[in-house]
């Protein structure tokens, strides 16, 4: 027999099962495929890779690569991507599985560090194994280049497209880094209260805060774009509003708002490009509520956010729509949301766990050239700043939204439910009660449409919207320097406000010594005006 005969393939079919070369014949030219070479097989280890990997840099880089690939799908030719086949859509998934996977790591490894002893050595930070804590490593890849810096803006634009709980991990490291130099934040049984590391997470929190303030509009333009919600789901209805902040035809005849050139041209600032405006689902919203609450905790963050460039695309939204959305959910998160724009005190102003002058930012960068002021980790200068910088953005934007939008959009039973005007009131009460806020208080109690409007709320049919209302009422009629038109109102009206006004929540009286102090007191003003 020939030797070369051994070499060559079977050709019977008994020879195939004999040999067992059936399945390599198959699979061409009676090379096998390795099983370590399958691609659920590469997927599943690398999966597996990850949940044990505690290189930040490592971690990052590849999240960095996930976004990218996942861009770069969305960017194709939308004729081309109705043909897609099975092996690329497979491909997404596993794209999308991996970056979810990184995603919870990074997550889980700074929730842990300030909870448990840690389980890995420092050294495993590697390359950045100078950084103290992991959210220091991590701020430190995050800032690495330019590009990486487009990442956590990559990430809040395609929120909607991750999985369920890969949309919670973005939120909450992003609220994380804004946190995490906080003081009372709490450290763990790491024993991670030392002064280095209080310094380390100081460092942090600040150069975030800086970061978030120098690409304010690439962040803040997803985090608000994540509010619209598209009530009908129908795939081929007009998105609800554009990246940019700009309302579609629709929505302009909905609420009735007009749009003109300079307000088009101030938003067109906060563009962030997305291939289409995709529905948004309820958690999408819920996050984006709590990463834009996360912002206003940092005095230059809502400085930022108040501006005039800014206030058109990024807090008109929440008074024009987002507050009377449909889901008592949703319509609740942008009505706290709301709360505390307008009253900044509220949200809890974070105050850093080691004065700022001797934690300097970790990442130099254009915006942290100049020196902290050392008031900025004193609680009370805090939150005095914030109040200050409120007080001057209700007073100049007053037309805006307290003529044209509180009293016609919050207030009004035809346009606003239940929820939305009773939580209005409060808002409203609240920034009129606040001292800093003497000016706008003033023009708006000396107003007769506004009080009009009160009056119309004292005799709402819920016993909580008139009892808000009168918490509003009480400022008109304690005023000693009412306008004439005002006067006049409640003279005309103050036989028939003092009988209605005597039996109003008469019962509360027995147990708010307050209340019934406050209603006495406005009974007898009303009497004695003429």
């Amino acid at each position: 027999m020939d030797p070369s005969n051994n070499t060559q393939k079977p050709r019977t079919l008994q020879e195939l099962i004999a040999g067992n070369a059936l399945i390599d014949a198959f699979m061409g030219g009676g090379k096998s495929v390795p099983r370590q070479q399958h691609p659920e097989a590469r997927v599943e280890a690398l999966l597996a890779s990850i949940e044990t990997c505690s290189d930040i840099e490592k971690l990052v880089c590849g999240a960095e690569t996930d976004v990218q690939a996942l861009s770069d799908q969305d960017q194709k030719d939308p004729a081309d991507n109705e043909d897609v086949s099975l092996k690329e859509e497979q491909e997404n998934h596993n794209q999308m599985d991996t970056l979810a996977a990184r995603l919870a790591r990074i997550k889980s490894l700074m929730y842990n560090e300030r909870t448990t002893a840690p389980s890995f050595p420092q050294s495993l930070l590697s390359p950045l194994s100078q950084h103290k804590t992991i959210a220091c490593a991590l701020l430190h890849s995050l800032l690495m280049s330019d590009d990486r810096k487009m990442l956590f803006p990559k990430l809040l634009g395609d929120l909607h497209r991750l999985p369920f709980e890969a949309r919670k991990d973005v939120a909450s490291i992003f609220n994380y880094l804004l946190v995490c130099g906080c003081v009372n934040l709490g450290e763990g049984a790491s024993g991670n209260s030392n002064d280095a590391i209080a310094i380390s997470y100081t460092k942090t929190m600040i150069s975030f805060v800086q970061y978030v303030d120098e690409y304010y509009q690439q962040i803040m333009g997803p985090i608000v774009q994540g509010h619209y919600v598209n009530v009908n789901v129908n795939a081929n209805a007009a998105p609800v509003a554009n990246i940019d902040g700009k309302q579609n035809e629709s929505e302009k005849q909905e609420s009735g708002q007009t749009s003109s050139n300079n307000t088009s041209e101030e938003a067109s600032k906060a563009k962030v490009p997305l291939v289409q405006q995709p529905v948004k689902t309820i958690d999408v919203v819920l996050h984006c509520g709590a990463m834009f609450r996360s912002t206003l905790r940092h005095p230059k963050l809502y400085e930022n956010l108040v501006q005039p460039s800014n206030t058109a695309s990024f807090i008109y939204p929440f008074l024009d729509l987002f507050v009377n959305q449909p889901n008592f959910e949703v319509a609740s998160d942008a009505l706290e949301t709301l709360r505390l724009i307008m009253h900044p005190e509220g949200s809890g102003v974070s105050i850093p766990s080691v004065p700022i002058s001797s934690a300097s930012a970790a990442i130099p960068s254009s915006t942290s050239s100049q020196p902290q002021p050392q008031t900025e980790s004193n609680p009370e200068l805090l939150e005095a700043m914030m109040e200050a910088t409120a007080a001057a953005f209700l007073e100049r934007e007053y037309e805006s939204i307290f003529v044209e939008r509180f009293n016609v959009k919050l207030l009004s039973a035809q346009h606003a439910n239940y929820i939305t005007r009773r939580v209005s009131l409060q808002i409203l009460s609240t920034i009129l009660l606040t001292r800093t806020n003497y000016n706008v208080m003033m023009l708006y109690i000396s107003n007769r449409t506004n009080l009009k409007t009160i009056m119309m709320l004292l005799r709402d049919s819920s016993a909580h919207i008139t009892l808000e209302a009168f918490n509003v009422f009480k400022i008109f009629v304690a005023n000693p320097n009412k306008p004439v038109e005002v006067v006049r109102i409640l003279a005309d009206n103050k036989v028939k406000l003092v009988k209605y006004l005597a039996g109003l929540h008469h019962e509360k009286e027995a147990t708010d010594e307050q209340f019934k102090d406050e209603k006495a007191l406005v009974i007898s003003t009303l009497e004695q005006m003429e």
